[in-house]
């Protein structure tokens, strides 16, 4: 747009290429978002660039009506950089490498546990029951995982055929009654030594398979083992 003021002429920028710096900013966001290949944070990406178009977009406007006397050449250019930076930061984000899912249960045939059930309330002190094939290489190991996560009291149970072992769910206080604790299921290498104490965390190998798991709790009423 070209303006006469005190006998010069002056270019200002015109409407149009204010209303240009959200579009290509969007653009530049939906490139930076495909690139990166992040499409879950889609949603959070758009209301980023959203915000920064419309706030490039205001200030653009804003300064050109307040200061029309000298015309704002690099105004649409700041407004572009910082619609790049932000369209670059996504790309970024999209790019970052993404932390290995946890490896799921890999079932045996055969192998299982049958009791006890999911959701049951059981002593500190109880039994479990199942079914377990043969594992070439491997053993089973019967474990109980605390609240917290950590396994402890680990037993090898004899395959293949039914099977039948003790367990053991935290120790014989109050302090973690209700609680939900972990019934599981590994499948180790056989070579894999049992912790020479029962009521010390387990270290499973790195090779070691879940092969079943049931979510148990602690009856507060049957807090001491017989």
């Amino acid at each position: 747009m070209v303006a006469f003021h005190n006998g010069a002429v002056t270019e200002r920028d015109s409407p149009s290429t204010v209303s240009r710096v959200p579009v290509v900013a969007v653009l530049l966001g939906a490139v930076a978002i495909i690139v990166g290949g992040d499409l879950d944070q889609a949603d959070k990406m758009a209301s980023v660039i959203a915000a920064a178009t419309g706030i490039v977009a205001l200030a653009l406007q804003v300064k050109a009506a307040r200061r029309p006397e000298e015309p704002p050449r690099r105004a649409p250019l700041a407004g572009l950089a910082l619609c790049a930076v932000v369209a670059l930061s996504v790309l970024v984000t999209g790019s970052a490498p993404v932390p290995p899912a946890v490896r799921a249960a890999l079932p045996a045939p055969g192998t299982g546990i049958d009791h006890p059930a999911d959701g049951a309330f059981l002593p500190t002190c109880s039994d479990a029951r199942g079914n377990a094939g043969s594992l070439s290489g491997e053993s089973i190991w019967l474990i109980s995982r605390n609240p917290d996560g950590t396994p402890y009291f680990a037993r090898e149970i004899s395959v293949p055929g039914p099977w039948s072992s003790s367990i053991q769910l935290g120790t014989e206080t109050p302090i973690d009654a209700g609680a939900r604790f972990r019934v599981e299921l590994y499948a180790v290498p056989d070579d894999t030594d049992l912790p020479a104490d029962p009521t010390q965390p387990v270290s499973l190998p790195s090779r070691a398979r879940k092969l079943d798991g049931v979510t148990v709790r602690k009856d507060p009423e049957r807090i001491r083992c017989a």
